[in-house]
């Protein structure tokens, strides 16, 4: 489970679905792996599809950095940070064309590249969402995890609700399963949540054995990955499939929904 880079999205009930094709760009170092930076320019070229397809709705955008103690030196990475409401979502995409080029930046000494992704998505928009009666508010034990560490989830709920938590891994070969549900579960049953302060896992007797362990995944070359839960909250009980092979899936699930709202949050996990 994973990063610093935390990505909020509520969604709603579609009304229509719009075609686009946008290009998004990424500016990296030669610090920086190519994949990285195409994998930011097709977060990027998300973002505007959305923003062309919703009428021009903009996402907040900022940037922070993550920092570790490597051999008595402090490595740092910046990352954005996506924070957006979002009236809807993308669906469905094809990528059309990838570029990458070598750039020279004024005034500095390092190699620059640039990576331009364009996309054809498909964006539904939603009509009905939870009214502003209910609220949310979601936050970890921490951000940065290593192999063997154990995430816990505090939910701060306005109203009850039900409540399903899903595992997004966005590493996994295309062939594999990329959305695992985690909440509700064996051990944790009940996804009708009455308290207005919630911690996962739950404590009692019956789900005392609960634990959400961090994996560092198998097979990646890298020092650290993101991950992401997806939280569904929603006011009638939805009988969800315990995984899906693409988070595009999921969201047709979620979009045929009414009353509904969707919430990401990231983590990062650091290799050992």
């Amino acid at each position: 489970m994973n990063k610093y880079l935390i990505i909020l999205i509520f969604i709603t009930c579609s009304a229509f679905a719009e075609t686009v094709t946008v290009t998004g760009t990424h500016t990296y170092s030669e610090n920086v792996s190519t994949k990285d930076g195409c994998d930011w320019a097709r977060k990027d070229a998300f973002i505007k599809a959305k923003e062309q397809a919703l009428g021009g709705k903009k996402f907040r955008s900022e940037e922070t950095e993550m920092c570790n103690e490597v051999d008595g030196k402090t490595s740092c990475v910046r990352n954005k940070l996506f924070l957006s409401e979002s009236i809807g979502e993308i669906t469905d995409y094809n990528e059309i064309k990838k570029e990458t080029d070598e750039i020279n930046l004024e005034g500095s000494n390092e190699e620059f590249y640039i990576c331009k992704i364009t996309i054809k998505a498909n964006v539904e928009k939603l009509s009905e969402t939870l009214d502003s009666s209910y609220d949310f508010n979601i936050s970890f034990n921490r951000l940065n995890f290593r192999e063997g560490e154990n995430l816990k989830i505090d939910i701060k709920l306005s109203k009850p609700i039900y409540l399903n938590i899903f595992q997004w891994l966005p590493y996994e070969n295309k062939k594999k399963v990329k959305i695992y549900k985690i909440f509700p579960n064996h051990l944790e049953r009940n996804n009708y949540i009455e308290t207005k302060n919630l911690s996962l896992p739950l404590t009692d007797a019956h789900s005392k054995k609960a634990k959400y362990v961090i994996e560092f995944p198998k097979n990646i070359d890298k020092d650290r990955v993101d991950e992401w839960l997806i939280f569904i909250f929603s006011k009638e009980y939805i009988d969800f499939f315990p995984d899906y092979p693409r988070r595009e899936d999921l969201i047709k699930e979620y979009m045929r929904e009414k009353s509904v709202k969707l919430m990401y949050k990231g983590y990062t996990i650091i290799k050992e």
